[in-house]
Formats: C-alpha cells, structure tokens, sequence
C-alpha cells in the first residue's frame, strides 16, 4: 500500500506543475494574468502540496 501512497503523492506533485505553468507562468509570459484567478488557484496548490506532502511522509513510513 506504500507504493500507491508515494505514486499518489508524485502524481499531485506533478498535477502541481502543471497548475503552476498554466496558471501562472504562460498568462505572466502572454501579459495576461488575472490576480483574482491566481489567488484562488494558489489555495488549491497549497492543499495540493500539503496532500501530496502526507501522502509521501505515509509512504515512507515503515511501521505500516
């Protein structure tokens, strides 16, 4: 079960990525970028980051 832990958690962290370029980088790079939309999307990666966070400290847990 540790295994699906830590590809869950890589897999949020790389959703992350994703957020983060289309949200962020390409709308800065285009002069584009809404700071109301930011904000919103920068919660949702903080608790992206935060799941991601558990799931791969649960992962790496041994006593499981």
């Amino acid at each position: 079960m540790n295994k699906v832990y830590e590809e869950f958690g890589k897999f949020l962290l790389s959703l992350n990525l994703a957020i983060i370029i289309f949200v962020f980088v390409k709308p800065i790079i285009e002069g584009s970028f809404n700071p109301l939309i930011g904000a919103i999307f920068a919660i949702i990666i903080f608790m992206l980051f935060i799941s991601a966070y558990f799931l791969l400290k649960k992962a790496g847990d041994k006593n499981e």
